[in-house]
């Protein structure tokens, strides 16, 4: 058994309809533990609607390998009617920060998208007023708290309104990106990028192929996922460092999280560790997940070497896409962040909502240096030229901090010494082509 153990609180209570003269009568539950909370969660999860990230798999095996380092407490909320029929599942958790003690949705970093699981009915229960004083009978309930971080929030959960999206809203500066396949990869191709671009695409992708044949997989066997893991994080950590960001991979948890879920759902479709290499050396990478005709491309990497200039990242990605365009899904989601190449795949934005909500006088405090932090975030973002020498500085303040160098990561990124010999053994053994 993982998680809280202690926390199993359940009380019934009556929340007032619109116009107050009847009454709805619902039970409210609060699970400590992943094993409580799993026969709702996959009974919500395979007949309402849910995201790919709030999955019962995906958030179990989240706090088994890294959660429950950060989580001080699991708090998982399930909303039902007085007949026991559930209604909506709540993954929260308290985690401990500096003079605080805050209220988080469950996945950490590596997710997305975040929000509830949703009955099919939800969204005609629970307009905006009820989920107002839902939220205030949580609040009750919950072990003591001094605020909410719930970030990256879409309005939408399916084919319903999010109903906790509008709680103390802050628009977040970066979006989700969407874009609707067809099953005819070449005229989608063809829509989406001008005869131009396309010539371009094809001349580096012919001049890369000068240097071997150009393979795109699908790592599906432990040996091909495990020298695809490791080519993906070389290539992402080169990235992290040349962007001045820190590198995500320099916990350990985060490799085991995404080598071992990859190992468990490759085989059933429901996890995509994907690549192209070049005479057995690994170019780029993609790390994704998919349910129900919805493609999310969580992590893809490329490069920085000597095939840099081939543009690795972009043949992959349309290698990925036309698979896509194969296998009838119908939408590609390049998920949260404002990478430029997104805007020139893609048919929508997401837009993402922060809730901070205070609930203590702490916790007020540091709301309110929040939002001025999130006012000033969003200035640098209007304006294109403060945004970049922002960057700069930031890229300088860390790469001189990091223990890492520039030169170390890149020589990893392209050497791939550890995991060249296997490469080789998998070239003689064979991969599992798309």
């Amino acid at each position: 058994m993982f998680g809280s153990p202690l926390i199993n609180s359940y009380r019934a209570w009556v929340m007032p309809d619109l116009s107050d003269s009847n009454k709805i009568a619902f039970s409210l539950r609060i699970c400590g533990s992943f094993e409580e909370a799993e026969p709702v969660w996959r009974l919500l999860e395979s007949a309402g609607d849910a995201l790919v990230f709030q999955s019962y798999d995906w958030q179990s095996a989240h706090y088994k390998a890294i959660g429950h380092k950060h989580l001080f407490q699991l708090c998982i909320v399930i909303v039902e009617t007085k007949d026991n029929r559930p209604l909506m599942l709540l993954p929260f958790g308290i985690v401990r920060r500096p003079f605080s003690r805050v209220l988080t949705w469950l996945g950490g970093r590596l997710t997305d998208y975040n929000g509830p699981i949703l009955a099919s009915e939800a969204a005609r229960l629970f307009d905006q007023r009820r989920t107002d004083a839902l939220w205030q009978e949580i609040c009750r309930e919950l072990p003591s708290f001094d605020y909410t971080d719930f970030q990256r929030q879409p309005a939408e959960i399916g084919n319903q309104p999010n109903p906790f999206w509008q709680l103390g809203t802050y628009v977040n500066p970066l979006y989700g990106w969407q874009t609707r396949l067809s099953s005819d990869w070449t005229a989608y191709y063809q829509r989406k990028r001008s005869g131009q671009t396309r010539r371009k695409e094809r001349k580096k992708e012919e001049k890369l192929g000068q240097h071997g044949p150009i393979d795109f997989f699908i790592a599906q066997t432990e040996e091909e996922i495990d020298v695809a893991v490791a080519a993906l994080v070389a290539q992402k950590s080169a990235s992290y460092t040349l962007k001045g960001v820190k590198c995500l991979f320099r916990d350990e948890a985060y490799v085991d999280f995404i080598k071992d879920y990859t190992l468990t759902h490759a085989r059933s479709g429901l996890v995509v560790l994907a690549g192209i290499r070049v005479r057995n050396e690994i170019i780029a990478t993609q790390w994704g997940l998919i349910r129900g005709g919805h493609f999310c491309c969580l992590v893809l990497s490329r490069d920085h070497g000597r095939f840099a200039r081939y543009s690795p990242g972009n043949i992959l990605l349309r290698r990925l896409l036309e698979w896509c365009c194969g296998r009838d899904i119908k939408i590609f989601d390049f998920t949260y962040g404002n990478e430029a190449f997104k805007d020139h795949w893609c048919d929508s934005k997401i837009e993402l909502y922060d809730s901070y909500l205070p609930v203590t006088f702490r916790g007020r405090l540091i709301v309110g240096g929040i939002a001025l932090l999130n006012s000033m975030q969003r200035l640098l973002r209007r304006s294109s030229r403060v945004h970049a020498f922002a960057t700069t500085l930031r890229k300088q303040w860390y790469n001189t901090r990091s223990a890492t160098s520039v030169s170390g990561n890149l020589g990893r990124a392209e050497g791939y010494s550890d995991v060249a010999p296997r490469l080789e053994r998998n070239a003689s053994s064979g991969w599992n082509k798309a």
